[in-house]
């Protein structure tokens, strides 16, 4: 999609999916089901090495601050146009295990 430069624009990230491994994500959090007492937390538990970006919804290759946790998986962020189209992924190291999808709502403000 391409966002009209100089408009303003709300991107909305919605619900999670699942990893492998035991691991499900939402836009930026993940909880990992086979570590006991494991949280919801911004670096993907068992794989601390591959930073915080890991399982990040990025756009156009970089992760936004999509915020403090929500429970009910829902995050939104105000992005600006610049005439450029968007790009959306998962940043993953082995993705071809993941199944489910976020949903992405683009509104113009």
């Amino acid at each position: 999609m391409i966002l009209e430069n100089g408009k303003s624009y709300l991107i909305k990230a919605i619900g999670m999916a699942d990893a492998g491994d035991t691991i499900d994500f939402d836009a930026k959090y993940s909880i990992t089901e086979r570590i006991v007492g494991d949280t919801w937390t911004d670096t993907v538990s068992g794989y601390t090495s591959y930073g915080p970006t890991l399982l990040d919804l990025q756009i156009n290759d970089a992760s936004p601050d999509w915020g403090a946790y929500n429970p009910l998986h829902v995050y939104q962020i105000p992005y600006s146009g610049n005439g450029g189209a968007l790009q959306f992924k998962i940043y993953d190291i082995y993705p071809s295990n993941n199944s489910g999808f976020l949903t992405i709502e683009i509104y113009e403000l």
